[in-house]
């Protein structure tokens, strides 16, 4: 984005905050280091689906 837009909402999500400032990124209340040090793929890949899709597999599946 270009100078000046400091502050201005381009869109907003459920899955996800950015602190840039902080140099934080927090997937649905977990941070980035968390995921990627200690959950699997599958894991992960369920926490950004979950909610836009009825029919995901459990963690059992």
């Amino acid at each position: 984005m270009a100078n000046g837009l400091d502050d201005v909402v381009a869109a907003e999500t459920v899955l996800s905050d950015v602190d840039g400032l902080g140099g934080r990124l927090t997937i649905r209340g977990h941070s980035l280091p968390e995921l990627a040090g200690r959950w699997r793929y599958p894991q992960v890949a369920r926490l950004l689906l979950d909610g836009f899709f009825d029919d995901l597999p459990g963690d059992a599946e």
